[in-house]
């Protein structure tokens, strides 16, 4: 037996079997899982580091060169990390060895190794060893990490450990292995996928980290090692069963294209093959949503965690993404709200998050419900008018300015240029930008573009993306320069919203109720009534459709973006502003919750005009 086996159990682990589900996907899977989209890293990488598993060493090759990719849960257990100083000794032959007392290799790493030298594969890419991590590639290489997991052939996931050290389930004799449950029917055939999760791993350590997020979101294939070994890509899930059987469960007999909505951003996986060419607003909130949900062990890795998702969703956006919100939507992507009581991330020399965006906040963040009564077209199709007509006409009020972290005096505007493209609904007469078509109907025109998803239908045309750019060095800070009309108000009694969330009531100083806050901290659920509190008008909303609201909310479950609405008209405001609630940490602003005002009561608040920083 070679001194880099581990022990393995004998008949523990079916290698036929696993050649036989990557066969298959590559045989009968057409595009959906064979695209590789080796394009993309190409773009951000020049070259790529890869652990040759037949000469135990690491190589530098082209991008276009075939790997297998390890994801796994690093946690906190000795592990060497390749750095400059030491990249030289790792390209000799046979120096990834466990002869070779000198590295820390931990188990799944060594166990991945293994693996992809038994199924015939020849180069591995692991985190740790294949990116330099005191190199001034660094930042470039986790921009990349989204390509890099899109480009390989399958990734191999260690769901079942907690920490590097557990080793792949099946291949060790000292791991724990999962016990094949006898109850599965005839033939031990299982009854149903839902018994194993559906060959993916939910209630996994690695499905609820941070960083294994966007690994599990582009790969294009998974070989998932969690109690039973199961196959997962763009068409089907395959599980590993005693006796060699396994339960196919055929998503779709041909190759199409994928669901416009998924209860999991990482099932099917390979979102690369359904990035849209438009700025999709539902297809990033989706992404955050779910990331946000996940933890870090360490704050600062908030960006460098969503780097390759940001890296290559930015893409489809003009003005690309700054600090988690869409340029090209900024008014409506900073009306995101907290899910759960948040907590500010802290903040050193080094890393400071801002205030106003979801990314300087720990916890579930809810975008979907917020960005839906103002955007139409939000990634799904259930024919209804709310796919394409937006319930509440949003209109620009303050003005937002990225301040250079290298010349303090040099600022540029944020412009939400959606605004400029949703006029076209009412200029009738107006000629459209290339490759878009408007129709009439009852419910409200729409348009479509054969361009991306045709027969889709959108609110109002979009600026096409042709060529993806990628994103260049952000030499803007956390803190924004802020023109906005500003008041007073008073806090009343603090209520539910319909998911229990709490909301407090803004009161003028006349005693009338004029809006609400949602709340995002414990600290911020303690204030008193009839504390006073200092509000900036951030935009301003008009409700369109009465008839639409009740509509949706008189069925027995009201979906998000009416739920949204309801909010938005309570108390009977049909025209709002939206309003941030501000504090103050010296002469910079921070954001401590979002409401609304009636338009009316805010005029009477006698608002005046100022211009600060917001951090």
């Amino acid at each position: 037996m070679d001194a880099d086996e581990p022990t393995v159990s004998p008949g523990s682990i079916n290698l036929n079997l696993i050649l036989r589900w990557k066969r298959t996907c590559e045989a009968t899977h057409g595009a959906v899982c064979n695209t590789r989209n080796s394009d993309y890293m190409t773009r951000q990488l020049q070259t790529i580091n890869l652990v040759d598993v037949e000469t135990l060493s690491l190589v530098t090759t082209s991008t276009s060169t075939k790997f297998v990719a390890l994801s796994y849960v690093w946690g906190s257990v000795p592990m060497f990390k390749t750095q400059t100083s030491t990249i030289h000794l790792l390209r000799t032959p046979g120096s990834l060895s466990s002869t070779n007392s000198n590295l820390i290799i931990p188990a799944t790493i060594r166990d991945a190794i293994y693996l992809t030298r038994k199924l015939g594969e020849k180069y591995l890419w692991v985190d740790c060893l294949c990116i330099v991590q005191d190199a001034d590639s660094m930042e470039q290489s986790l921009k990349a990490m989204a390509a890099i997991y899109a480009s390989a052939e399958f990734t191999i996931v260690d769901a079942a450990g907690q920490n590097a050290n557990y080793g792949l389930e099946v291949i060790r004799s000292t791991s724990q292995h999962h016990i094949l449950p006898d109850n599965r029917g005839a033939g031990n055939r299982l009854t149903t996928c839902q018994e194993q999760r559906d060959g993916y791993p939910w209630a996994s350590t690695w499905d609820s980290r941070g960083w294994t997020f966007q690994e599990s979101l582009f790969s294009r294939r998974l070989l998932v090692f969690d109690g039973v070994m199961s196959w997962v890509c763009g068409r089907c899930i395959w599980l590993e069963e005693a006796g060699d059987l396994f339960f196919p469960q055929i998503l779709e007999e041909k190759a199409i294209g994928w669901p416009l909505e998924r209860d999991h951003l990482g099932i099917p996986v390979g979102l690369m093959s359904i990035l849209p060419k438009l700025p999709d607003l539902g297809c990033w909130g989706n992404l955050v949503e779910n990331f946000s949900m996940r933890e870090l062990t360490y704050e600062r890795d908030i960006v460098n965690a969503f780097a390759g998702a940001t890296e290559i969703t930015s893409s489809t956006f003009p003005g690309r993404i700054f600090k988690g919100l869409p340029v090209f939507f900024f008014d409506i992507a900073i009306l995101w709200q907290p899910d759960e009581a948040i907590s500010r991330r802290s903040s050193d020399n080094d890393h400071k998050f801002p205030s106003w965006s979801w990314t300087g906040w720990k916890g579930s963040i809810s975008c979907l419900a917020s960005w839906g009564p103002f955007q139409a077209g939000l990634y799904r199709s259930s024919g209804h008018r709310s796919d394409w007509v937006s319930v509440v006409q949003l209109r620009p009020v303050a003005k937002w300015y990225k301040i250079s972290s290298l010349e303090i005096s040099h600022v540029i505007p944020i412009q939400s240029d959606f605004y400029r493209y949703q006029a076209f609904r009412d200029r009738v007469d107006e000629d459209l930008p290339a490759g878009w078509c408007r129709h009439e109907h009852t419910d409200g025109a729409y348009f479509t573009t054969q361009e991306h998803m045709p027969g889709f239908r959108y609110g109002y045309s979009l600026p096409i993306r042709t060529h993806p750019e990628l994103n260049c060095n952000d030499e803007f800070g956390h803190i924004l320069w802020c023109t906005a009309s500003r008041a007073l108000a008073c806090f009343g009694e603090i209520k539910e919203d319909i998911w229990s969330r709490p909301l407090i009531e803004l009161v003028a100083s006349t005693g009338q109720i004029i809006g609400s806050l949602r709340l995002h901290s414990l600290g911020e659920m303690s204030t008193t009534k009839g504390d006073i509190c200092e509000l900036i008008a951030i935009s301003l909303g008009e409700l369109k459709d009465h008839e639409r609201v009740q509509g949706e909310l008189s069925r027995e479950s009201p979906s998000e973006w009416a739920i949204g609405e309801w909010e938005m008209s309570a108390g009977g405001y049909d025209i709002f502003y939206n309003v941030m609630w501000i504090g103050w940490n010296e002469d910079v602003a921070c954001r401590k919750g979002l409401g609304k005002v009636g338009k009316e009561a805010w005029s009477c608040m006698q608002p005046s005009l100022t211009s600060f920083k917001l951090g």
